[in-house]
């Protein structure tokens, strides 16, 4: 029943990821992507051979299968764990060292997939190869490492693995906790919500976004927490067997079910802790629902509802984005920022390191404003929309960064500043 649930629960996260567009739209769902592959192995190549053969009293498949099953098991367990340190460490990145989080791209989650499943082949080839190797299990109807040593060989492998496989990843997942708990409560601490940006400074991000940080951390911390309340056992009765090499027969075959049995812990806790993932999933496996209800991609309806309701709340409102050229390229669906009393956007235009950097552009009733190419207001701080098709090109002032106070300028430079700055609104 637990490989049922398991293999329904990985694979369910495996169709939200290849079927929604937005879910794999942010790096770090690439790691849980991963963690469902793992534990979705786990419970194909784990459950059926110990299950068949635990009916049946002993190992029915011979010994090549032994070995194939205990390198499978082996290798997917340490890539759940290696993926499980890698996104804590995203997240302390993320939380505790944010002007470094711009470099966490796809290509850097890519590098460290990479990394986590040649970490994992390092310690569970060695085994098929003559260092140490994989056997039965006490209980006789499962197979894994050969805890019991014979010689000074196989002792340094276990001793390495308990160390380099368990102990060196507990410690890095509880200084990567601590530094991101600490971080969150001076924080909450304060009564502000102050985050330095790539950019060096220090923005106030709203109470929703901390508390979907907090969300995020707490789901992932969760996850760990099950996971090594989960192979704790088994380490302690693998290395308790290398000690004494007899052990009574519960303490290796219980630690060892309950160890397995952690492949069905992340599908439950992203189902009760993940709110966009219960969302994608209902999305993906009943669409009738939404088409029901009015929720279709291109219900007409809907989008009038919407564009009433935004226009009533405070207009039309772009999302910019700044690139080289003076130009911004952006999508509307975030909050705007166009200062309606000024008719200037508020904030600078910064990047870092020739990053690009996120502004938001709020034009009131942008529909009226692009008649006739150019604004019907009288105001010439406003911007002008030209509309090609489904595309608007709009002219805006934009208020430059503040100067230095040591920096040497004319009066007609400050004014030159003031030049009007195309954008592009899609």
């Amino acid at each position: 029943m637990i490989g049922c649930i398991a293999t329904l629960g990985n694979g369910s996260v495996i169709v939200v990821y290849a079927r929604q567009k937005k879910f794999r739209s942010k790096p770090h769902n690439i790691l849980i992507l991963n963690l469902a592959i793992s534990d979705l192995g786990i419970s194909i190549f784990g459950y059926p051979f110990c299950t068949a053969s635990g009916y049946a009293g002993y190992w029915l498949f011979g010994d090549a299968v032994c070995q194939l099953y205990g390198f499978m098991c082996y290798t997917l367990s340490m890539s759940s764990l290696n993926t499980l340190v890698v996104i804590a460490g995203f997240r302390y990145i993320s939380l505790c060292r944010p002007q470094y989080a711009y470099k966490l791209t796809h290509r850097v989650t890519a590098y460290s997939l990479i990394g986590v499943w040649l970490y994992s082949l390092l310690w569970t080839v060695p085994p098929l190869v003559g260092w140490s190797s994989y056997t039965y299990e006490l209980f006789g109807t499962s197979c894994s490492i050969k805890w019991t040593v014979e010689d000074t060989s196989e002792m340094v492998y276990v001793i390495g693995s308990c160390l380099f496989c368990y102990l060196v990843h507990l410690l890095l997942l509880v200084f990567f906790y601590y530094k991101i708990a600490k971080r969150m409560r001076k924080l909450n601490l304060r009564g502000q919500h102050a985050v330095p940006t790539a950019s060096g400074r220090r923005d106030f991000v709203t109470s929703s976004r901390m508390q979907s940080e907090t969300r995020a951390t707490m789901m992932c911390f969760l996850m760990v927490i099950l996971f090594m309340v989960a192979w704790t056992p088994y380490t302690v009765s693998s290395f308790w067997s290398t000690l004494v090499n007899e052990i009574p027969l519960w303490a290796a075959t219980y630690p060892t079910m309950f160890a397995k049995s952690s492949c069905v812990f992340n599908p439950l806790i992203y189902a009760v802790a993940h709110k966009k993932f219960r969302s994608f999933l209902t999305q993906t496996c009943c669409p009738w629902l939404y088409r029901r209800v009015g929720l279709g991609k291109n219900n007409p309806y809907l989008d009038q509802q919407r564009q009433n309701r935004i226009r009533k709340q405070k207009g039309q409102i772009f999302c910019v984005q700044y690139t080289h050229g003076n130009v911004y390229i952006g999508a509307h669906g975030s909050r705007g920022c166009w200062s309606e009393d000024s008719g200037r956007i508020r904030g600078t235009c910064r990047y870092h390191r020739a990053r690009s950097s996120f502004s938001t552009l709020h034009v009131d009733n942008l529909a009226r404003l692009s008649q006739g190419g150019a604004s019907s207001s009288t105001d010439s701080r406003l911007p002008s929309v030209h509309r090609k098709g489904r595309k608007y090109t709009v002219q805006a002032q934009i208020e430059p960064a503040p100067r230095q106070e040591n920096s040497a300028s004319s009066s007609d430079e400050s004014v030159d500043d003031m030049s009007c700055i195309d954008f592009t609104v899609i």
